[in-house]
């Protein structure tokens, strides 16, 4: 329905005092790690991510935030990805549509610093969910990186209120920082390699 939704859920907010938004909200291709390039990634695919891993966080967020503002109080979770941190190859798309929602969350953050309004990034890496759930990959993702959602949320919500910036949990943390770390050159070609063969794996097993 693209565009046309958020009139009607404005509308059906106005005048409601919102204290908290959460955009959680997100989509990859289904062949994730997949090739750009080829047909693992579909023209519907493309518009899909735009639409709801992009799209979705801004327009929600000019919903709520005026009245958030005019009362001086109010919280805004956008839920990004560790996927923001770098880009991915293989995971290009969705990468890129995750940045985008890191770098709109830090920009309003420091927009929104001292009207009362809180405006967080959780950037989680994988966790366990109804859309993980249909990944091939999560399969070769060791448990300690891979938490249910009540372990993950208890985490995440901990951390609102003491940083804008946030994975959420703490082995996530660990990972974020070592891909930091990682010289750029270094992190491209690693991750190149991992997703190619996951990729050549679940051709096989599919």
């Amino acid at each position: 329905r693209g565009r046309r939704i958020y009139a009607h859920i404005e509308q059906q907010l106005q005048g409601k005092d919102i204290g908290i938004l959460v955009n959680n909200v997100g989509v990859f291709s289904p062949n994730i790690p997949c090739d750009f390039g080829k047909d693992d990634v579909t023209m519907e695919d493309v518009w899909k991510i735009v639409n709801i891993n992009v799209a979705n966080v801004p327009a929600m967020t000019k919903i709520v935030l005026p009245g958030m503002l005019q009362r001086g109080r109010g919280a805004i979770i956008n839920i990004a990805s560790i996927a923001s941190v770098m880009p991915i190859p293989m995971v290009a798309l969705y990468s890129a549509s995750k940045a985008f929602v890191d770098f709109f969350t830090q920009a309003l953050s420091e927009e929104c610093r001292g009207t009362g309004v809180l405006v967080q990034g959780i950037h989680p890496g994988t966790v366990q969910t109804n859309m993980t759930e249909k990944m091939k990959v999560t399969r070769f993702i060791p448990d300690w990186i891979f938490p249910d959602t009540r372990a993950f949320c208890a985490a995440a919500v901990a951390s609102i209120g003491h940083t804008d910036y946030t994975t959420g949990y703490w082995s996530h943390g660990l990972l974020a920082a070592f891909t930091r770390a990682t010289p750029k050159w270094l992190a491209f070609k690693n991750m190149k390699m991992i997703n190619s063969k996951t990729r050549e794996i679940m051709l096989k097993m599919s």
